[in-house]
């Protein structure tokens, strides 16, 4: 996706500049302490994330499902399966119905296997619901197919307010277990909550909850390579052929090129790695966290992988800034890859 946002190259002294508009303090690497929530021991938490196996919810985040959100439940996957979408629709909020209609229309979907349904508990009374695994398939030149889990978040009133993708095993292991000590359980939701949508809102193409998300002021930055073909360039050595540029967008900028890039493609899809993520506690008034993530971008028109940063404030729960947001292509030296270290927010 970042290779469609072409500009002319800046360089290095565009780089320095950008830094020296945000500003440069260290930070210390976030602990990566292993602990778990009560039942799960520090052994299964590494085999867990060793071999990508999901854990199970523990007893305080988990609740038992009433008849209710049991009924809603069955009769969206009802729905689903028998491709009667429209039958679930009064089981979806306003908002709900219309990310739940982009996902009918992402592709041709189909359930896996047998749904194994587990509500969660969410902020604000919310229950999230996973366990329900959908194929896509899209009729591009390449024929691609991808598995997502799909995650239903019910309001207080029983009534689907959100529809979104999973992170993956990995990720998800990471967010749910990784970072400690002191982060409740609560933070962790409203971690894997924000990339779900993020993702999602990407892969359907939601345009407008992702210019919701972006601060006014965002920094934007994104890298790509620029590779030299002339003879002449090359010069004796092989070396140094490729050469990676970086551009800075605005948030109007970066979303009138994301525009462009949903008309042309059939289909986008996301999938993310390696994840690291730092709270930043030295602002005692604020929720900072620097989220650093591996990222695999496909598309109808265009395939890459490299390295996605995001800085995000989430004080308000309910309204998640991103403040910046950084890409760099799969080929920068891991030394170069940002990290919470190169940023500094007033």
């Amino acid at each position: 996706i970042e290779y469609e946002y072409r500009g002319q190259a800046r360089g290095d002294a565009e780089m320095q500049s950008v830094l020296n508009v945000v500003g440069r303090k260290v930070f210390s690497k976030a602990a990566l302490t292993v602990s778990g929530a009560k039942g799960q021991s520090k052994r299964q938490i590494v085999e867990a994330q060793k071999t990508g196996i999901r854990l199970e919810p523990t007893a305080t985040q988990t609740v038992r499902q009433n008849e209710m959100q049991a009924n809603v439940m069955n009769t969206v996957i009802e729905a689903i399966r028998n491709k009667r979408y429209q039958s679930a629709a009064t089981h979806f909020t306003i908002d709900g119905l219309d990310t739940y209609n982009k996902l009918i229309a992402y592709g041709t979907g189909r359930i896996v296997g047998t749904p194994h349904l587990q509500f969660f508990k969410s902020h604000d009374d919310r229950v999230v619901v996973r366990g329900l695994q959908m194929a896509f398939s899209f009729r591009s030149k390449t024929k691609k197919t991808y598995v997502e889990d799909v995650i239903f978040t019910l309001d207080k009133e029983g009534k689907i307010e959100n529809v979104a993708f999973g992170l993956g095993q990995q990720t998800e292991n990471d967010i749910l277990c990784k970072y400690a000590p002191g982060w409740k359980e609560e933070t962790r939701e409203l971690l894997m909550e924000f990339l779900e949508n993020y993702k999602t809102a990407y892969c359907l193409k939601r345009l407008d909850y992702i210019r919701d998300i972006f601060a006014d002021d965002a920094t934007i930055i994104i890298g790509n390579v620029a590779r030299r073909t002339s003879y002449q360039e090359r010069g004796i050595s092989l070396e140094g052929q490729d050469r990676i540029t970086t551009n800075r967008y605005t948030k109007d900028e970066y979303l009138k090129n994301l525009e462009r890039c949903f008309r042309r493609n059939e289909f986008i899809n996301l999938r993310f790695s390696q994840s690291d993520i730092q709270w930043l506690e030295k602002y005692d008034t604020k929720e900072l966290f620097a989220i650093q993530l591996g990222q695999e971008y496909n598309s109808s028109t265009y395939s890459d992988k490299g390295y996605l940063f995001l800085l995000v404030d989430m004080t308000d729960h309910e309204a998640p800034q991103i403040k910046i947001r950084t890409w760099q292509p799969n080929e920068v030296d891991m030394s170069k890859v940002y990290n919470a270290g190169d940023f500094y927010q007033e």
